[in-house]
């Protein structure tokens, strides 16, 4: 009876890191459409922009929307993390927050340039893109917390919160006419 213990054992230890290995491909997908946004976003001017930046604009945000929602599931289908699992994941975030920070900022101060250019409604589809990465960021750090370890919850907590603010700031600004 100890050959099926251990193959469970095996099977199980097998299936978790399997899953953990898809969360760390998803943690590489958002930051590759983190990057790609937030080069796009420094690219694009306050004024006199053209419609293929901000279309390239909206696809990187559609893809990290998208990439958000795999990960969340990813996450919650893995289920609770070891220490060591939870620590890569908060380290990883931490490498790409000031990225995620910066393409918030310059999503904020290039608002002109979406307002500017020659076809109606650009900032409005802009909103939407923050809003849906707005929703989508929030279900996948609720599911990092929900298995992260108790003690390392602080730390996710004050990353998400900057994150979050970066979000609420952009979201607001987009808000107003």
């Amino acid at each position: 009876m100890i050959i099926p213990s251990a193959l469970t054992i095996l099977v199980i230890a097998t299936a978790s890191y399997a899953q953990f290995a898809s969360v760390s491909a998803d943690l590489n997908t958002i930051a590759t459409h983190v990057s790609s946004l937030d080069t796009e976003l420094k690219a694009f001017p306050t004024s006199g922009a053209n419609i293929a930046s901000a279309l390239a604009i909206h696809a990187q945000a559609t893809g990290l929307a998208s990439a958000l929602t795999t990960a969340a599931a990813a996450v919650s289908k893995a289920g609770p993390v070891t220490d060591a699992q939870a620590q890569q994941i908060l380290t990883f975030v931490q490498g790409i927050e000031p990225t995620i920070l910066d393409a918030l900022h310059q999503l904020v101060a290039k608002k002109s340039g979406f307002v500017s250019l020659p076809i109606s409604g650009a900032s409005a589809i802009i909103a939407q893109d923050i809003a849906k990465v707005q929703t989508n960021a929030k279900d996948f750090e609720n599911a990092l917390i929900a298995d992260a370890p108790p003690h390392l919850l602080p730390t996710a907590a004050s990353m998400t919160s900057a994150i979050d603010a970066a979000l609420a700031s952009a979201s607001a600004a987009y808000s107003k006419n």
